[in-house]
């Protein structure tokens, strides 16, 4: 594994024989497991640089229709924190993220090292000054 420059400032996340890891300033990177040993290089990243890096985390059905959910901090210059879900099959393929309808899906200041959770078909992210659950329309 090659790894990120900068290096890591969070946790991997596991799902069907895959890792995936996002590094400070780094892509969101999806490495291969075949006995033990990881790919050394990511087998797809996210199309995005999450500028601080995150702890993905994975929601799925069973073993089938993967989604890996990242918190990408928001800057100096746009405080606000974005949500993406990717495509665990290929994070290269972003299914949603929150800043495609902002007026409806804003984030808000996000918190460093906060990891989306979900639970019943909800995504739960703490932010600065509350809790934002998202979930299907």
């Amino acid at each position: 594994m090659t790894g990120s420059i900068k290096g890591y400032y969070g946790s991997a996340a596991y799902f069907n024989n895959a890792v995936y890891l996002s590094g400070w300033a780094d892509f969101l990177d999806r490495y291969s497991l075949t006995n033990g040993l990881l790919s050394t290089l990511p087998v797809s990243e996210s199309p995005t640089k999450l500028n601080t890096g995150s702890t993905p985390s994975i929601s799925a059905n069973g073993s089938t229709n993967g989604i890996v959910w990242a918190i990408e901090q928001g800057t100096t210059a746009n405080p606000s924190a974005v949500l993406h879900a990717y495509d665990a099959s290929d994070v290269s393929n972003e299914l949603y993220n929150s800043s495609q309808n902002a007026t409806r899906d804003k984030l808000g200041r996000g918190t460093r090292f906060s990891v989306p959770m979900v639970v019943h078909g909800k995504v739960y992210v703490g932010t600065k000054s509350g809790l934002v659950v998202y979930g299907i329309l």
